[in-house]
């Protein structure tokens, strides 16, 4: 990922987004998650596999929020220019450590807290052999490169 990860209170548990969806998709699996308007909460966002790994990812968002029961929370708006895309999203309840380690699902603990991942990428999924190969070149994210990306964090 390239990117910031944030933890935000507990209790900003509704994921309203302007971007792909509804389902998770990333940026080498986003062509059948069509841009719209998708309101679900950060519990749904985890997707349970055979082993914890990172999950939830959206992309092309344009601006998401965090609310509690209220509506009061964080909104993250994408200021796009010519070399900062619009973002990619994840909103659980699972820091990326603590997908990490464990091997089943039941292992996991949830957390209270919200980790919102706001990043210009993710590196893309692969798998276009039954699961087996790495992401292509092109969905590769490299450490000897520069990537920007530009948004707002505001009161929703």
């Amino acid at each position: 990922m390239v990117g910031a990860l944030l933890t935000v209170p507990a209790g900003l548990n509704t994921f309203d987004r302007y971007g792909r969806g509804p389902q998770e998709n990333y940026w080498d699996r986003h062509t059948g998650a069509f841009v719209g308007r998708y309101r679900t909460t950060v519990d749904a966002q985890y997707g349970p596999c055979v082993r914890p790994q990172q999950t939830g990812n959206v992309t092309d968002v344009r601006t998401a929020t965090l609310t509690d029961r209220d509506g009061i929370g964080l909104q993250v708006t994408a200021e796009p220019g010519k070399d900062a895309p619009l973002l990619e999203l994840s909103a659980l309840h699972h820091t990326p450590t603590d997908l990490d380690g464990p091997r089943h699902p039941y292992e996991l603990e949830r957390r209270a807290k919200t980790q919102l991942d706001v990043n210009h990428r993710q590196m893309g999924v692969g798998g276009n052999d039954s699961w087996g190969a790495p992401p292509l070149e092109k969905y590769l994210l490299h450490a000897d490169r520069t990537y920007s990306c530009a948004y707002r964090l505001s009161p929703a």
